[in-house]
């Protein structure tokens, strides 16, 4: 899933999120999965709906990939990465 918010306003749909159906199989036999940003959200969380999530992530822009990069079930730390499709 995908929740996205600015500040303490949920943008969207409420949690958990937007589940993320839409995917596809990169170079490194990863899937890696699209989901639209709505209008006026500055930040997302990425989470499995039972508790696992990431931190809370800014939005840095169109055509960002994010991958989990360590930390913890409570609050994983994520990379950026910039997709080729």
């Amino acid at each position: 899933y995908a929740y996205f918010f600015t500040g303490t306003t949920t943008v969207g749909t409420g949690w958990p999120g937007t589940l993320l159906s839409d995917s596809y199989t990169n170079d490194m036999s990863q899937t890696v999965y699209r989901v639209t940003v709505p209008s006026g959200a500055a930040c997302v969380i990425f989470n499995d709906g039972n508790g696992t999530q990431t931190a809370d992530i800014t939005l840095t822009g169109e055509d960002t990939g994010y991958y989990i990069s360590g930390g913890s079930s409570n609050a994983y730390a994520v990379g950026t990465w910039t997709p080729s499709e």
